[in-house]
């Protein structure tokens, strides 16, 4: 039998992302043609960019290539502002273009209506799968043994569960391969408690809150305004439909 899954969610991904902008005027949509414009990943147009600058361009030749190569172009952008441009051209090539990866990223999320809790790890469940040769099939008790795995459960039940199916001794591998010392696996009533080595919050950090461009503070969410957006989501359906 094979069993594979995954040890974390990403992002945290949210459709029909009601932004602040809006001011609580949900139209639960999103424009799917916004990341179909795009010809490459931000990853890929960040590189491009470092590359770009490591060649040391004037300031305006920077600002031009980054609002039409690597934004117009490289994602199909066709109404980038210059605040959000200069933004991008402030962040350039620091931490090897990282920071800029993510702001040319929120440039087509803010469009597309999509939402991301995270940049890191989330806390989403991830789906589990299982597979039997056909000729284990017709065996009932590797059947019942992978009908274990079936519902939600934590993940630490998949390595019981495997331990179990294989008939292995946890407790004794793991002194084996510590050679009988001390690890975080082991619970021994002679040390202290294994919190007390993990980080805490410290204050002093600061909270950076992002800008929100005027020009988008400003949009107009009129009922029409709605009505319009929601038409336009009607006609997406169909371009998703004929795709």
């Amino acid at each position: 039998s094979l069993a594979s899954t995954s040890d974390h969610e990403c992002g945290g991904l949210t459709l029909g992302l009601e932004r602040p902008e809006d001011k609580g005027t949900a139209a639960y949509l999103w424009y799917p043609d916004v990341v179909l414009a795009a010809k490459h990943s931000t990853e890929f147009l960040a590189a491009q960019y470092v590359k770009y600058v490591a060649g040391a361009p004037a300031a305006s030749d920077a600002f031009s290539y980054m609002k039409n190569t690597i934004i117009t172009q490289g994602l199909g952008i066709t109404d980038v502002s210059d605040a959000e441009v200069q933004r991008a051209v402030d962040l350039g090539p620091s931490n090897s273009g990282l920071p800029l990866t993510i702001w040319l990223s929120n440039l087509m999320n803010w469009r597309a209506h999509l939402g991301w809790s995270t940049t890191g790890h989330s806390g989403v469940d991830v789906n589990l799968y299982t597979y039997i040769a056909s000729k284990w099939t017709q065996r009932r008790p590797v059947t019942d043994r992978i009908g274990q795995l079936a519902g939600n459960f934590e993940n630490t039940k998949l390595g019981v569960f495997t331990a179990d199916l294989l008939g292995l001794d946890l407790q004794t591998i793991t002194n084996k391969l510590n050679n009988g010392s001390y690890s975080w696996s082991q619970s021994h009533q002679d040390l202290k408690p294994f919190t007390t080595g993990l980080d805490k919050y410290h204050g002093g950090v600061a909270h950076v809150i992002p800008t929100i461009l005027s020009r988008r503070s400003a949009l107009d969410n009129s009922p029409e305004e709605v009505g319009r957006l929601i038409k336009r989501d009607g006609m997406h359906r169909n371009v998703r439909q004929e795709l």
